[in-house]
């Protein structure tokens, strides 16, 4: 009872010291207008980024409307492919250590749930996959971009484990094995867009890597619509191809994640066996 009491305390303190903390943080940015160096004033390195955003003088511009999106594959597009190829290693590092080669397919796809939420994750993965795709493809003109969609994307699989188990999904072909293929080709489609101005400073004009639109000395640049859309030059083309290969990443740790716990007990005790 003394330890139930406890709990509930510690619970009390964290909730009202929230609360608290969040009443003050409200009243003092009521008062003052602002929080500070994080407040209402955007920094002269902001208004820089918005400026040249989508500037009037394309040899300064990065072709899109979406300053966030403009960051991320433009002004600072060497760190997004850092973080990009971090997340494959972490994905092909979950691959490798839990060794499945291949899955039985005998066992029983039978949902244990009711009809009710089985229609309803049926109805919604359309209207997910729908989503995803509008995020990322307009990702060049609206809040939004290739991480966000994948992210959006792999929760499909999540839901259709939990729904309907993973033997289902891998009925349906989507396996480890295959992801992990689809993320690398998105990928390897990410080093290419990156990699083609270096090409045509090679062949033609001066040209950098991860190059977007004209500069003032390089004339290459990636087309800035696409159908009469902003595309956002090789903004759109990131964004597309960073969605294929993080949702089918996300998809392939939670394949795995998701296969039951005696298979792997049963893969371990067969490699013990050779040893």
């Amino acid at each position: 009872m003394k330890k139930v009491n406890r709990d509930l305390s510690k619970k009390l303190i964290v909730i009202t010291s929230i609360v608290v903390f969040s009443f003050i943080l409200a009243v003092y940015t009521n008062l003052t207008e602002s929080l500070g160096p994080l407040g209402l004033d955007t920094r002269f390195l902001g208004k820089l980024y918005v400026y040249f955003t989508n500037h009037e003088d394309p040899r300064v511009s990065t072709a899109s409307l979406e300053p966030v999106t403009a960051i991320v594959w433009d002004f600072r597009g060497l760190d997004t492919l850092y973080e990009t190829t971090v997340f494959a290693m972490a994905m092909i590092a979950i691959y490798s250590l839990f060794r499945i080669d291949r899955l039985e397919e005998n066992e029983s796809l039978n949902s244990s749930f009711t009809i009710i939420p089985m229609l309803v994750t049926k109805i919604l993965l359309p209207i997910n996959i729908a989503i995803a795709s509008t995020i990322a493809f307009h990702g060049s003109i609206s809040p939004g971009g290739g991480f966000q969609a994948g992210s959006i994307l792999a929760v499909i699989g999540v839901l259709f484990v939990v729904i309907f188990s993973y033997y289902a999904l891998n009925a349906k072909s989507i396996n480890p094995h295959k992801t992990l293929l689809f993320m690398s080709l998105g990928l390897i489609a990410i080093v290419l867009v990156s990699l083609i101005p270096l090409a045509f400073d090679v062949f033609f004009d001066k040209a950098y890597l991860i190059q977007n639109q004209p500069k003032l000395d390089s004339a290459f640049g990636y087309p800035k619509t696409a159908g009469g859309l902003v595309f956002g030059g090789s903004i759109g083309l990131f964004n597309i191809f960073e969605f294929i290969a993080v949702s089918f990443g996300f998809l392939t740790a939670f394949a795995l994640l998701s296969i039951p716990e005696y298979v792997f007990k049963e893969k371990l005790r067969g490699e013990e066996s050779l040893e």
